[in-house]
């Protein structure tokens, strides 16, 4: 009794199966473990969400070349270049020339570009904003242009577009421009009022 109770806690070795992973161990009749397919002892619906998964298919393995360097070693190593930039960036700019000398480093630029460029990078960061804008404003159309209206890069509505979108109203519309006349309305709908009772 205590052989059998034993023999059904301790499973034996693993089946050899290609679906180890849809494979269960269930005890058999002698006391033996013996393995089952998940979705043989289960109903008709579990047997199609286990092959709609694709359980009992083997993973594929894509194995890397373990001679190339990966993202994590060029991540690395930009990291240890970038903090001994920062370093040697540092003692160049605060450490006086004469121990630099003294330790044996005896080419390096004047101290002036220790403080000029990172000004230079501050004041273009700012200005580039600045230019950004001019350069728009310099390509956009003056407001009384009629290019502001119409222009070759205008997408119109076709009337079948119109006519879908009020057959299906929750369809999203086609990507096109708004008429200046529809703006309008949209924006002023008072004055389109005030304009029909003096007629």
């Amino acid at each position: 009794m205590a052989t059998r109770r034993s023999a059904r806690l301790l499973p034996g070795p693993p089946p050899q199966t290609p679906a180890l992973s849809a494979t269960a161990l269930s005890p058999s009749s002698q006391g033996e473990v013996a393995p089952t397919r998940l979705d043989d002892r289960a109903g008709p619906s579990s047997r199609r969400s286990a092959n709609s998964i694709s359980i009992s298919k083997p993973a594929t393995l894509v194995v890397k070349d373990p001679n190339a360097p990966s993202r994590e070693i060029y991540g690395f190593v930009f990291y240890l270049a970038a903090w001994a930039a920062w370093v040697a960036y540092i003692l160049w700019a605060v450490v006086p020339d004469e121990y630099l000398r003294m330790v044996g480093i005896t080419y390096f630029p004047q101290k002036y570009w220790a403080v000029a460029v990172p000004a230079y990078a501050c004041m273009i960061w700012v200005f580039i904003y600045w230019f950004y804008l001019a350069s728009n404003l310099l390509r956009v159309p003056a407001l009384d242009s009629t290019a502001t209206i119409l222009d070759s890069h205008t997408v119109t509505r076709p009337a079948a577009a119109i006519l879908a979108e009020i057959e299906h109203p929750q369809a999203i519309p086609a990507l096109a421009d708004i008429p200046v006349s529809t703006v309008h309305r949209v924006m002023f709908p008072d004055e389109d009022d005030d304009n029909k009772d003096d007629d």
